[in-house]
């Protein structure tokens, strides 16, 4: 006699079996959701983008996504359906990569999601036709032309990349060592201005007289009797990006706990600061 609920069962562990070999393989790799100068999609926009990649030597060799879903919101994982009436652009090879324009313009093509990014953070679902999530990515807010996502392609580790790889295997790059310029300083701070945490801090005044927004991360700060470098985080660029033509105030507390543009650095009365970037050159 046949038992139903074994039957239901071995059913279960084939369809869960199956879902492993083919999709675990199928992750969100990298986001960008403030595209002001990164790479342009095929209509000229600066949109928003999403790449999925698919590990290198995984069976199938090919999928296509068509039936598949992206979401960002977990209550309606079915929210873009991808369509199937173009496998060219929805379908991913082993190894490879697979853009998503995240721009809210589905006309535009199988490859343009009908929602937008939040600047400030979101999640994102990639879902199979059986309404199974395959792989979803939590990513922090955002500044411009700065991605998120894995250290490599696949791996479990994320970072910010200052230069984004879409459609590119993941990896940090360093960045160019920019012109900045030390701008102002306070070392005793009793009423002047207050830090997010209403503290009165010494602080220090950078300035980028550039085109183009820099961001301080993996840039070094010393005084004259502190050779100890301090080194800006690379985990939070709304903290530590200075805009074109822009001021960042770096606060002097070594309360680092508070965030990113808090440095272990005390100011003296009188000394020297030393601002150097990330191939140990000196800015002024």
């Amino acid at each position: 006699m046949i038992n139903l609920k074994n039957v239901l069962l071995l059913f279960f562990i084939l369809v869960i079996k199956s879902f492993s070999a083919q999709e675990q393989n199928l992750v969100i790799n990298e986001v960008l959701a403030v595209n002001h100068n990164d790479i342009q999609d095929d209509f000229l926009d600066h949109d928003d983008w999403l790449e999925i990649y698919y590990q290198a030597g995984s069976s199938p060799a090919v999928i296509n996504l068509a039936g598949y879903y992206l979401s960002d919101n977990p209550n309606n994982l079915t929210k873009w359906r991808i369509p199937d009436t173009n496998g060219g652009l929805t379908t991913i090879i082993t190894g490879q990569h697979l853009l998503f324009w995240i721009d809210k313009d589905p006309e535009q093509g199988e490859n343009h999601v009908d929602f937008k990014f939040s600047a400030d953070g979101e999640s994102i679902y990639l879902v199979n036709p059986d309404t199974i999530v395959v792989d979803s990515l939590q990513f922090p807010a955002q500044v411009a032309d700065i991605s998120y996502g894995r250290s490599c392609d696949g791996c479990e580790d994320f970072v910010f990349f200052n230069n984004t790889t879409p459609d590119e295997p993941n990896q940090e790059v360093v960045p160019n060592q920019e012109l900045l310029f030390i701008n102002e300083v306070m070392t005793e701070n009793e009423s002047y201005i207050e830090d997010p945490s209403n503290d009165f801090d010494p602080w220090i005044e950078i300035y980028n007289p550039n085109a183009f927004q820099v961001n301080l991360a993996g840039y070094k700060i010393s005084n004259t009797s502190n050779p100890d470098l301090f080194t800006f985080s690379a985990t939070n660029p709304e903290l530590t990006v200075i805009p074109e033509y822009g001021y960042l105030l770096i606060w002097c507390d070594n309360e680092m706990n508070e965030g990113e543009n808090h440095a272990s650095l005390s100011l003296e009365d009188t000394g020297t600061i030393t601002l150097s970037g990330p191939d140990g050159s000196v800015d002024s």
